[in-house]
């Protein structure tokens, strides 16, 4: 018999804390975390869908659930695909640690990181997910603090709205506990909604609390809060799915959907504006985790006329968009260490650096959705699932593209400019420290955004299978 729960959460879990013990050793824990997490990738996508399989004339069976100190987890196959995911990010950021001075707990917290994630949809009762994610926001701190840490605002930021958005799903959970359908006039049922939403704002992060994610990019080397954001970004709207369909009285309140839509669309919309007057490269970063947050309420908005493929088939060319971004990002910060992140600072780049620079505007571009880019084929369709004569949606998102293509143009006018030889330019200039694999791994990085643009069919459809089980609460899928 094989458990799936033993080898997509305990499997990874327990090897990324046997790591710790030999962080130290760089190689040999980015070798075994990438063996390790690749193994799982492959076993979660090809793995049989049935609960019985035959291999070799001898018959398996697939169990599905374990009970762990006295909580039940459930990991059934139609959430494997979503288990490929999060390993695969891990595996992303894990094989090019190498090129970048990430701290030496990285590769095991690349596997622990992951295991919680995946056990945060498997956990049940629902409700305990909030404090796996309190034990995943507290792992934050030895991922990110080090010495050379600017300052600590961002982090403590970041654990502080976390601990109030678990108190909050924890509270409406436990007040409405063993409740499933109940009139929705009633005033309890109306105050546990406000309470849980208010919890998921604070976890996406939505706008107005985003604010504690450009501390972190600013404060932190970006490719582990990078790989944080992005594994958030990909579990929180599995874990919203999961709630709406484990409570009958959250997904009949009337008008929820459409106003996740407003929501999502809002939000677009005020992304786009802080990105066109934003001069910090890192920042914006911010902007870009903040669009998909609401391209991810858009579409969970539209589920009830347009289904929810799309919210599957975006995550895959989601996360290596923002991959490749980050990988632009650190060895920007390897190569020029405690440089400026102003677009001034970036003055002649096109020529001194022309890979990297074509890097960094295809993954914004990238990120943007247009065309023939990773992000595109999917972007294409949500924006279609809106009616043609709905002015205001489209008059939102509107605002979020120019916003975004007019940092873009700033982007690349500042890249273009030559250096004024009377400003500051960067003092220290590092080599790369593998730099025939950092050039290797760029071009990967722009091959995979191209082909994720021409050839969508090749790689999106193999995931919608992870909002099957969320079917009957929408009208289109």
């Amino acid at each position: 018999m094989i458990n799936s729960v033993i080898v997509f959460i305990l499997l990874p879990l327990i090897a990324g804390i046997l790591l710790l013990a030999v962080s130290y050793m760089r190689r040999l824990s980015m070798t075994i975390s990438c063996l390790l997490l690749s193994a799982l990738v492959i076993a979660a996508l090809f793995a049989p869908r049935g609960l019985i399989f035959e291999w070799m004339d001898r018959p398996y069976e697939i169990s599905t659930s374990l009970i762990l100190l006295g909580r039940a987890f459930t990991l059934p196959p139609n959430l494997f695909s979503f288990c490929a995911l999060a390993y695969l990010s891990g595996f992303l950021w894990s094989i090019c640690s190498v090129l970048f001075d990430t701290k030496p707990n990285f590769n095991a917290m690349s596997l622990i990181i992951p295991a919680l994630l995946v056990m945060m949809v498997a956990v049940d009762p629902f409700l305990y997910s909030a404090v796996i994610f309190e034990i995943l926001a507290l792992l934050a701190v030895p991922l990110l603090l080090e010495k050379r840490t600017r300052s600590t605002r961002g982090i403590l930021h970041f654990i502080v709205l976390q601990t109030i958005a678990m108190a909050l799903v924890l509270l409406s959970s436990w007040m409405l506990a063993g409740v499933s359908t109940v009139i929705i006039s009633n005033p309890m049922i109306l105050r546990g909604a406000a309470l849980v939403l208010l919890g998921f704002v604070l976890w996406f992060p939505a706008f107005p609390f985003h604010v504690w994610m450009a501390e972190l990019l600013i404060e932190n080397h970006p490719w582990p809060v990078s790989f944080l954001l992005t594994g958030m970004q990909t579990t929180f709207p599995i874990l919203l799915l999961v709630f709406l369909d484990r409570f009958a009285w959250l997904r009949n309140l009337p008008g929820l959907f459409e106003n996740m839509k407003y929501f999502g669309l809002i939000m677009i919309a005020i992304a786009g504006i802080f990105a066109s007057f934003q001069r910090n490269f890192r920042r914006q970063t911010t902007y870009l985790y903040l669009t998909e947050t609401g391209y991810t309420l858009l579409i969970i908005g539209l589920a009830p006329s347009s289904g929810l493929n799309t919210l599957a088939m975006i995550l895959l060319p989601r996360i290596f968009s923002f991959w490749f971004w980050a990988y632009c990002l650190s060895i920007l910060e390897t190569r020029y260490p405690g440089a400026s992140s102003e677009l001034s600072n970036l003055n002649g780049f096109i020529r001194d650096e022309p890979l990297l620079s074509l890097g960094m505007i295809l993954g914004q571009v990238s990120l943007m959705g247009l065309p023939l880019l990773a992000l595109f084929p999917v972007k294409h369709l949500v924006w279609f699932s809106l009616p043609i004569g709905a002015g205001w949606e489209w008059l939102l998102l509107g605002i979020g593209a120019i916003g975004t293509l007019a940092f873009i143009l700033r982007l690349i006018m500042a890249m273009l400019t030559p250096p004024d030889p009377l400003t500051e330019r960067p003092t220290q200039k590092l080599e790369l420290p593998h730099p025939r694999l950092t050039l290797v791994g760029l071009l990967i990085g722009i091959l995979l955004i191209l082909a994720f643009g021409f050839f969508p069919h090749l790689f999106l459809t193999r995931f919608i299978e992870i909002i099957s089980p969320f079917l009957l609460f929408v009208g289109g899928s």
